[in-house]
């Protein structure tokens, strides 16, 4: 009788345990959020040359977990996971931001993952250019933003 009465206390820690983990799962897929901004397309004139940029930022308690902007290029050189992105801002210092090479180049869609300090200073600068650099043959697109533009990234993260 004993042994009995011992494994019933024991399934009854158990299911407690997992009652438990359940909710805090729960409460962390509640907690984490995910925002896709709209995309900032950046075009030559004639639109035989251009690249989109796409934003996601995850936070979990108002902390950010990952950040990353996904990218789709045509006539910029072939798929490489080796691209650069060259953000210049209005005050002439730029900042390069790599492809994620953990992710496989999906026909023209590329990932690039953003640190912290990159997220930091595209909350707080104005852009004045976007040069996507082909990381196979190192051609390139040089992509001025609009007065309306500069402030994309700021704008989106205000949010």
């Amino acid at each position: 009788m004993k042994i009995a009465t011992y494994k019933r206390k024991e399934n009854k820690s158990f299911k407690n345990k997992l009652c438990i983990l359940i909710l805090l799962f729960l409460s962390f897929i509640s907690n984490a959020q995910q925002q896709t901004s709209s995309m900032l397309i950046c075009s030559n004139e004639d639109r035989s040359k251009w690249f989109t940029i796409m934003p996601h930022f995850k936070e979990f308690n108002g902390i950010s977990t990952k950040d990353y902007l996904t990218t789709i290029k045509t006539n910029i050189g072939s798929c490489s996971k080796r691209d650069v992105l060259r953000i210049t801002f209005v005050d002439g210092k730029y900042m390069n931001v790599r492809a994620n090479n953990d992710l496989s180049c999906n026909g023209k869609e590329l990932n690039f993952s953003l640190n912290p300090i990159q997220l930091g200073v595209l909350q707080m600068k104005s852009i004045k250019s976007i040069r996507y650099i082909n990381g196979n043959d190192r051609s390139n697109f040089l992509y001025k933003l609009t007065e309306t533009d500069r402030n994309y990234f700021i704008n989106i993260l205000k949010k």
